[in-house]
């Protein structure tokens, strides 16, 4: 591509050069055609002289008899050439013809041009009495002399017209040059010598270019060797990554773009072309909704405060099932100390933790079992034993001995009780609760309940008053199912204060069979049902007459519910009593 700035200068010298090459062409042509035009002027007038002496010899010849074929052809052409010397005309050179000196001549010449024209004419027509050779011969004796004057004028003008146009092509020529020579030393010069610097500059960059592409070409091979290497060492990397069954992520902070390794997406069941790698897509597709907080919290304390990132995440598998996962990572901060980037890894870590929560439930199932066989247990068993020691050293009457024994009766009611729901609890929380479902009367089971806690009743005065019409059969399992309204019967008893009531009533409802077991006694808070509910722990508190708890009850109570299908709704008010309803599958028949 053409770069003007470049060769513009020369251009308009060039322009230049044309412009004084045209104009002096034209203008010598204008020279040239004047002096051909003077030429041929001077050529007329020495041919008038010369066809004035031919027109009067052929006059002689005429008179003599003889006349010339071209004699009046002659004629005709010298009087004309003499019209025209003597007129403008575009065959001669005006400016020759119209000299001051010339023209004198001339005019001094026309009068006998005229006479002799006349007496030529004369003979011509053959008319003796207006010529006569004497007068022709005195007339061309005046005529040639004065033409001759005439001719010698012209040559002397035509040398002085050379002279001065020559001079003018002289000084035209000069004029041209130094004008060029102006345009070469103001523009050609300066700009040539700024292109020299220019030039020399670039052979300088040239060489550093060619220094620098040296450079360049031996850092390539250096860049090579390093590849190679890395090249070995990212293989080393990805084979040891692969060994320890880790994926490896790398966050552009900035950006929010990841890159994930080919195990990460592995690990979570992916092909890389199926999810996108970002921190939007690992904070809130992968991550479970319940870590989301817990990651951020950890992620802005390591890149504010430099703690820690490692901790353990439940992660969105492609068949929507969680895994947990080992997280860990570093990030890098830029001079001013912000984190402008992270990497790290993740790893299966599920079966480890599930094994720890396991581990974890089976130190607080044993935890509580021995805090209840401590505190609960041992002092019924302490009881029933000392009452056992006093009679067996006759230290008591038989009296006493009867008293005492329906004391004695209610501690291993409740020890029982106690230990069959420590039984059940436990294997609910290391193991699960097996369940064998069966047909289950509703109305059968309700009955044994109230015959079982009777005696209970009776001691604080208690009315039960139970709501059952037509058969009411659910689909569970038999020794659940009389566990779980047990527990609710026996904590209804327990929290009813003397003389108080407990309302029981079974209704079917779509595919359900719905117990209600209701009482007007203590009330349990707000914050104690839903702890109950969502068995975060256990609450125990004593009976309007003095009655211990495990806290178990409920609980299980709960799980049991639950595993056999059913739900359970707990609504009570703090001193106004409770209703529990329990909701299980109805079994038609």
């Amino acid at each position: 591509m053409i770069r003007w700035k470049y060769i513009w200068p020369y251009i308009m010298v060039i322009f230049t050069i044309v412009v004084i090459v045209y104009i002096n062409a034209e203008w010598t042509s204008k020279q040239n055609l004047a002096h051909n035009r003077i030429a041929i002027t001077i050529n007329e007038a020495g041919r008038q002289r010369a066809l004035s002496q031919k027109l009067v010899t052929a006059s002689l010849l005429a008179r003599q008899g003889e006349k010339l074929p071209t004699f009046e052809d002659d004629l005709v052409l010298w009087n004309s050439t003499h019209e025209k010397l003597m007129n403008e005309n575009e065959r001669f050179n005006n400016a020759l013809v119209h000299d001051a000196a010339v023209r004198k001549t001339l005019t001094g010449l026309d009068g006998v041009q005229k006479k002799l024209f006349s007496q030529l004419a004369a003979v011509l027509l053959e008319d003796a009495e207006g010529a006569t050779i004497d007068s022709i011969k005195e007339l061309q004796g005046d005529y040639l002399p004065a033409m001759d004057r005439a001719v010698q004028q012209m040559q002397l003008r035509t040398e002085l017209l050379i002279t001065a146009d020559n001079r003018r092509s002289i000084w035209r020529l000069v004029l041209s040059g130094l004008f060029l020579i102006c345009e070469i030393l103001v523009i050609i010069i300066p700009y040539h010598r700024r292109l020299l610097v220019a030039f020399r500059k670039l052979k300088e960059q040239q060489q550093q270019i060619v220094q620098q592409s040296e450079k360049i070409a031996y850092q390539n091979d250096k860049l090579a060797q390093q590849n190679v290497e890395l090249d070995k060492m990212h293989s080393n990397e990805m084979l040891t990554l692969t060994g320890i069954n880790a994926g490896i992520w790398s966050w552009d902070i900035k950006s929010g773009q990841e890159e994930w390794s080919p195990k990460f997406f592995d690990l979570l069941g992916y092909e890389p072309d199926q999810i996108m790698a970002n921190f939007n897509t690992y904070i809130n597709v992968l991550v479970h909704p319940d870590d989301v907080d817990t990651v951020k919290k950890r992620l802005d304390g390591h890149l504010k405060r430099d703690e820690p990132y490692n901790m353990n995440v439940r992660m969105r598998l492609k068949n929507g099932k969680y895994r947990w996962f080992e997280t860990a990572g570093q990030a890098s901060k830029d001079e001013y100390g912000k984190a402008v980037r992270m990497a790290g890894s993740i790893i299966d870590v599920h079966e480890k933790v599930l094994y720890q929560q396991q581990l974890e439930g089976m130190n607080q199932t044993k935890d509580k079992l021995f805090a209840i066989v401590a505190h609960d247990l041992r002092s019924p068993i302490a009881g029933i034993r000392s009452l056992l020691d006093l009679a067996g050293e006759g230290r008591i009457t038989q009296q006493e001995f009867a008293e005492y024994i329906e004391k004695a009766k209610e501690n291993i009611s409740f020890v029982s009780e106690t230990l069959d729901n420590i039984l059940q609890w436990a294997l609910s929380q290391m193991q699960g609760l097996e369940r064998k479902p069966d047909k289950v009367d509703l109305r059968k089971t309700i009955h044994s309940l109230i015959n079982l806690y009777s005696n209970n009743m009776d001691e604080k005065r208690i009315s039960a008053e139970v709501s059952i019409t037509g058969n009411h059969l659910v689909y569970a399992d038999q020794n659940q199912v009389f566990m779980a309204l047990r527990n609710v019967l026996s904590n209804a008893i327990k929290f009813t204060p003397d003389g108080g009531k407990i309302n029981i009533s079974v209704a079917s409802k779509g595919g359900v069979e719905m117990i209600s077991i209701a009482d007007n006694g203590v009330g349990i808070s707000e914050k104690d049902i839903k702890a109950i509910l969502r068995d975060k722990q256990h609450v125990s508190h004593i009976g309007t007459n003095g009655e211990k708890g495990t806290g178990l009850g409920l609980p299980l109570t709960v799980a049991t519910v639950k595993e056999n299908n059913g739900t359970i709704d707990i609504e009570s008010s703090k001193g106004e009593g409770t209703m529990v309803t329990i909701s299980l599958p109805r079994l038609f028949t």
